[in-house]
């Protein structure tokens, strides 16, 4: 049994709470929170567990990493890398907040590089994600000040029969055309479609992992 605390919440939304692993620097554990009715986390580790196993536990290169299950005081939490930046071991920003900021156009081609190297990491990766949104990717800053983006909720399908699990190519052409409906064209994009939208429900402190769905 691992103990949680309310000051090791890193960030929270409208279905989970972020919390610091008590233990591990490196990793943190997501839970539902007590007025969730879904069984949000369980149906994560379900996912996140089948996919590990088809591909033969291969690591992701687009997604935090995923260390299984673990049971916390607050219920079933699931463990997962904490995403920090390399050059202060800080907890990574979201992406919308760097979307946000005034030094947006100062960045443009900062960021546009960084969305266009995470839409070939995630292709390679094949994973089915339901919901691909600026705010639920961390922007990991890099020692040579570069960022490199990792998506940290989200992740599952809602699919009865789970053929994108199990064949790549099918994987890949649904998360292209997810791409293209989603905007992530370019940050100019993402930026305009995303800066007012009420989906972003996210809660906690500027430089964490916030989500809207965590």
């Amino acid at each position: 049994m691992i103990v949680l605390s309310e000051n090791a919440m890193i960030a929270k939304g409208s279905m989970r709470g972020c919390y610091h692993h008590p233990d591990r620097n490196d990793l943190c554990i997501k839970v539902d929170l007590p007025e969730t009715h879904k069984p949000a986390t369980l149906h994560e580790i379900q996912f996140l567990n089948r996919i590990k196993r088809i591909r033969r536990k291969r690591p992701f290169e687009a997604i935090a990493q995923y260390y299984g299950s673990v049971e916390t005081n607050l219920g079933l939490g699931a463990v997962f890398e904490l995403v920090a930046d390399k050059d202060t071991q800080n907890v990574s920003e979201i992406f919308m907040n760097l979307l946000l900021q005034a030094s947006f156009e100062e960045h443009l081609e900062k960021y546009q590089t960084a969305l266009l190297d995470f839409k070939s990491r995630f292709l390679k990766d094949a994973v089915i994600a339901r919901d691909i949104r600026p705010w639920n990717l961390c922007a990991q800053r890099q020692k040579d000040r570069s960022i490199r983006l990792k998506l940290i909720d989200g992740m599952g399908h809602r699919y009865f029969i789970p053929i994108y699990d199990y064949i790549p190519p099918l994987a890949r052409r649904r998360i292209t055309l997810q791409f293209e409906k989603s905007g992530f064209s370019d940050v100019t994009t993402l930026r305009e479609k995303y800066a007012n939208d009420p989906s972003n429900k996210w809660a906690g402190t500027s430089n964490a992992h916030i989500s809207s769905s965590f």
